[in-house]
């Protein structure tokens, strides 16, 4: 399963590095961080101290991400083929994911502490293992960022000098 997993990332990683979209990312996106949400509240509920409360509020705060990313993604998506050819990509809803992708970085930061002060070996795992699901997907993010910055557009040249 979690080779059929890094695959499918290595695929989408590639579609996006080029500036596509598969219509589907937002709610890939959503069904990875609910399972990250799910592990993450269960490992904050059996250390249960203030690690487990940091870990809770991590969790809380990763879900709600979802909703900062699946409309900037929405908008992307359906941003118009025509007009996307002539002026580009539009770089406010490319701000706001970047925004996002900050965030998470931030937030496996203090995941990745957490982690190093549990000491049962089994807990700290599936915690770790958590960070490496949160990772893969602020990477894909990061490519999806990346490669709707970099798309081409026959007059966003223009548009970006009086930007």
């Amino acid at each position: 399963e979690r080779k059929v997993k890094r695959l499918k990332s290595s695929v989408e990683q590639a579609i996006y590095a080029l500036g596509g979209t598969d219509e589907r990312y937002d709610d890939d996106y959503e069904n990875e961080i609910e399972d990250v949400h799910e592990h993450l509240n269960d490992v904050a509920e059996i250390e249960g101290d203030e690690i487990g409360d940091q870990i809770r509020s991590i969790a809380d705060a990763q879900k709600s991400s979802v909703d900062k990313v699946q409309k900037p993604v929405e908008a992307l998506d359906k941003r118009s083929r025509v007009l996307q050819l002539l002026i580009g990509t539009d770089k406010g809803e490319v701000s706001k994911l970047e925004t996002e992708v900050n965030a998470n970085k931030a937030r496996i930061e203090v995941l990745t502490q957490a982690a190093a002060k549990i000491e049962d070996p089994e807990v700290k795992q599936i915690l770790l293992d958590q960070i490496t699901s949160l990772q893969s997907e602020n990477s894909k993010l990061e490519t999806f960022v990346a490669g709707q910055k970099d798309r081409l557009s026959a007059f966003g040249w223009l548009f970006n000098l009086f930007q």
